[in-house]
């Protein structure tokens, strides 16, 4: 990970009840940090409140 390239602390998470502990690995380090956390944009933006507002301006 290109975090660890920089001296940061890097952690890959795929499932949401792994954000959690990631993020206190993270704090524990005492050092910047990077946690990647794949998101499905299109779940995330049909998801997002006023969806319906957004997906009229034709950005998806």
């Amino acid at each position: 990970m290109v975090a660890k390239g920089f001296g940061a602390y890097g952690e890959y998470v795929e499932r949401e009840e792994d954000i959690g502990p990631a993020i206190a690995r993270a704090l524990a380090r005492g050092k910047p940090a990077v946690i990647l956390v794949p998101v499905d944009k299109v779940v995330n933006a049909t998801e997002t409140p006023n969806y319906d507002e957004y997906a009229s301006w034709g950005v998806y």
